[in-house]
C-alpha cells in the first residue's frame, strides 16, 4: 500500500531532496510550503492537506539572528501541524524532525542562538507526546557555500574556520527519508560525514573548483581563527555518531551541483519552511 508522508519546507535545501527520495520510493508527497500553496501556519490548509498522511518530515528554517524568533516560529509550527492532524483524523501520524547535532550542549548553544531554538523546535514535538524521531546531523557540505553568499563583501567572504565533519544535503534526506518509511524509527539519530574539515578550507576548495567564482562573487575567502571556541574547538564533532554518511568532500566537489556554484536547476522560490 502506497504511504503517504507530508514534507514541512518542501522547498528548502534538504526538504525539496527528501520530496524527491520519497517519490523515487513511490510514496505520495505532500509538498508543505508557501511557494506549494500551503503556509504551515495556516491550520485550516494543513487540516486539508494532511488527510491520510503516515508521517511528516519537518525540514522547517527561519533565517533570522534572533534565537527568540527563530524559536517561536518553530514551536508555532509544531503546534499548529498536531492540530491540524487532529482535524484531519491522522493522528497517530509519524514525526520525524530535522536538527542539529550538539544542538542541546550548552557549551554549544550558549554561543549560537540558533541552535537554541532548534532545541526548542525538537522540544515542541516531543512535549505533545507523540512518537518523533529527531535526526541531528553535522553541518553539510552546502554551509559553505551559504557562508559565502552571506559574507562576501566586495570578492571576499570571511568565514569561520570551523571544526566540522560535514555531510551532503543529498545524503541527509536520504536518511530522513529512511526513517520517514520506518514503523518504528528511533528516538534519536545523530549523523555525520566520512571525515573532519575546516569549513573556510571547504570553502577555498569549493572557489578553487569553481576557478576562483564562488557564490556570492566570491574569489578570496580568508579564514577567521576560532580557537578554543565552541566552532573551533570540536565541539561541534559527535562522539557517537549513529550514522556516517558515504559522501566525501572531494566527491561532493565534483558533483555537477557544486561545480554550478550550489545553483539549483530553476527557481527556488522562498517559503516559511526552508531548509538550513
Amino acid at each position: 500500500m502506497t504511504q503517504r508522508i507530508a514534507v514541512l519546507g518542501a522547498t528548502g535545501t534538504v526538504g525539496r531532496r527528501v520530496a524527491e527520495s520519497l517519490r523515487r520510493r513511490d510514496v505520495e508527497v505532500v509538498p508543505i510550503s508557501r511557494a506549494d500553496g500551503v503556509d504551515v501556519l495556516d491550520r485550516g490548509a494543513l487540516a486539508a492537506a494532511l488527510v491520510g498522511v503516515d508521517a511528516v518530515v519537518d525540514c522547517l528554517d527561519r533565517k533570522t539572528p534572533a534565537a527568540g524568533a527563530a524559536g517561536d516560529f518553530f514551536a508555532r509550527a509544531a503546534a499548529t501541524v498536531l492540530g491540524a492532524l487532529d482535524d484531519a483524523d491522522a493522528a497517530g501520524a509519524r514525526v520525524v524532525c530535522l536538527s542539529i547535532v550538539n544542538a542541546d550542549a550548552p557549551s554549544v548553544n550558549r554561543w549560537m542562538p540558533y541552535y537554541r531554538a532548534k532545541v526548542r523546535q525538537e522540544q515542541s514535538w516531543r512535549v505533545h507526546g507523540r512518537g518523533v524521531c529527531v535526526v541531528r546531523t553535522t553541518q553539510w557540505f552546502e554551509f559553505a557555500e551559504q557562508m559565502m553568499q552571506m559574507l562576501a563583501c566586495r570578492g571576499t567572504a570571511v568565514v569561520p574556520g570551523a571544526r566540522a565533519r560535514p555531510t551532503a544535503a543529498a545524503d541527509v534526506a536520504e536518511v530522513l527519508a529512511d526513517q520517514a518509511l520506518s514503523a518504528d524509527p528511533p528516538r534519536l539519530l545523530e549523523v555525520c560525514g566520512p571525515e573532519e574539515l575546516d569549513i573556510a578550507e571547504l570553502a577555498r576548495r569549493v572557489v578553487a573548483r569553481r576557478r576562483g567564482d564562488g557564490p556570492g562573487g566570491v574569489r578570496r575567502v580568508v579564514r577567521l581563527p576560532l580557537g578554543c571556541t565552541p566552532l573551533g574547538d570540536g565541539s561541534l564533532l559527535p562522539l557517537d555518531p549513529d550514522i556516517i554518511t558515504d559522501t566525501t568532500a572531494e566527491e561532493w566537489l565534483a558533483s555537477d551541483r557544486a561545480a554550478s556554484g550550489g545553483r539549483e536547476p530553476g527557481p527556488v522560490p522562498r517559503s516559511s519552511g526552508e531548509a538550513r
